[in-house]
């Protein structure tokens, strides 16, 4: 019988599990004004998902969303919030003890992009383990959180997203709301790549895609939104609303106006 059971392992063992299809995928768009104006633009989208960014080490940053949050809230929109600093773990935990607090019923991505700049946030999937069990033990609990999105220039070709999550795991890293990637090309190949390093043990949200080569581009990038929930992306983040610096990325340009890509959104949602 063992021959028929290294018959099996040949044939079905090394086969990569199937990526789990989700029933639909969220759209979500990510900021960078975090103004009234910008917060008002998001809300008439229709999308209901913001991901904005607090730089706590940042003069006047904190400060800012005293009447930043009160504004997301009358737009009805949930928050995905990205801290990017402090970089040393202990200020990031007393950070993160604070603004929980503070901001409750949020979901909350602890560093962003990693393994693109390992020298900034815990470069390993072992170090993140360790931040993030410290996190939620010094947060209140039920807070939600996402797993640091993951960049290696958007796409896993040398296999730094797999290693950091396998490492992650193996080092008991706590089972988070979702894991988060950035994909700018290629999302759904990507979302796979994710959903096998996890392992089936948490959802995959795509944090940031979209395109600066131009409004035909764009379109065509948001026509691909229905297959993501087949490959198993339950939430997907357009980078982003405004052009931060007449980049090209935005659905509104550097002057304010719309680009086609807009309104191509908000067709989606009315």
């Amino acid at each position: 019988m063992r021959w028929l059971a290294r018959l099996f392992a040949a044939l079905f063992g090394s086969k990569t599990p199937p990526v789990p299809a989700v029933a639909s995928c969220a759209l979500g768009v990510c900021t960078h004004r975090n103004s009234e104006g910008e917060i008002a633009g998001v809300q008439a989208l229709g999308v209901g998902h913001a991901r904005v960014t607090i730089y706590t080490l940042q003069s006047g940053d904190l400060a800012s969303w005293a009447w930043k949050m009160p504004q997301y809230d009358a737009a009805g929109l949930s928050l995905l919030i990205v801290v990017h600093d402090p970089i040393n773990s202990d200020d990031m935990v007393t950070a993160m003890a604070a603004l929980t607090r503070k901001y409750q019923g949020r979901t909350w991505q602890v560093g962003n992009e990693a393994d693109a700049d390992p020298a900034h946030y815990a470069g390993t999937g072992k170090k993140y383990a360790a931040l993030m069990r410290r996190v939620i033990a010094a947060c209140p609990v039920g807070t939600q959180f996402a797993g640091m999105a993951l960049a290696t220039t958007w796409k896993d070709d040398d296999g730094r997203w797999t290693a950091f999550l396998k490492d992650y795991l193996a080092a008991g890293g706590p089972t988070l709301a979702a894991w988060c990637g950035n994909a700018y090309r290629d999302v759904v190949a990507q979302a796979a790549v994710l959903h096998r390093a996890l392992n089936g043990r948490m959802p995959v949200w795509i944090t940031e895609f979209g395109t600066e080569h131009g409004d035909d581009a764009q379109i065509a990038l948001l026509a691909t939104v229905p297959t993501f929930a087949k490959g198993g992306v339950s939430r997907a983040y357009w980078y982003c609303y405004w052009d931060a610096q007449d980049e090209g990325f935005g659905l509104v340009r550097y002057d304010d106006a719309h680009r086609p890509a807009w309104e191509r959104v908000r067709t989606i949602y009315h």
